[in-house]
């Protein structure tokens, strides 16, 4: 169903093409994903002595949880990873961000040109014929 394809297609190979992992490997993939996110948590984060006693302690014949599970079977130590960086803004923030929407092209070389920014980020967007394309174009310091 998420391919669109005939109910006679083999799976197997449809699946090959699609890019779909086996369901057995692609849960594996998920729970590594979620393991390392884990360790990567600030040491402010409510889990994050958890998750640094579970990867320092060895999985426990019972009563084990599962960051014990995770810590264990993926080898991660938190201690050794970089940690992510806990971003605030006040509500008060402003990015300094200013958008500017063109009417014609003329208007949009002419605002290009009096615009003095470091960064410039140019798009569009279109349809035709029922579909739909766009594209992006960044300028820093004038090099494309």
């Amino acid at each position: 169903m998420v391919t669109g394809a005939l109910a006679s297609t083999a799976t197997d190979i449809l699946d090959i093409h699609a890019g779909f992992l086996p369901m057995p490997l692609e849960i594996e993939r998920q729970r590594h994903r979620a393991a390392v996110r884990l360790c990567t948590l600030p040491e402010t984060h409510p889990l994050a002595q958890h998750i640094t006693d579970a990867a320092r302690k060895r999985r426990r014949k019972r009563h084990f949880s599962p960051l014990h599970d995770l810590m264990d079977r993926y080898g991660l130590h938190p201690r050794v990873m970089e940690k992510k960086k806990v971003v605030r803004f006040p509500v008060s923030w402003d990015p300094r961000i200013e958008l500017v929407i063109c009417e014609g092209i003329n208007e949009a070389c002419e605002a290009a040109v009096q615009d003095k920014a470091d960064v410039q980020v140019f798009t569009d967007g279109s349809g035709f014929q029922g579909g739909v394309g766009a594209s992006a174009v960044l300028y820093w310091d004038d090099q494309e």
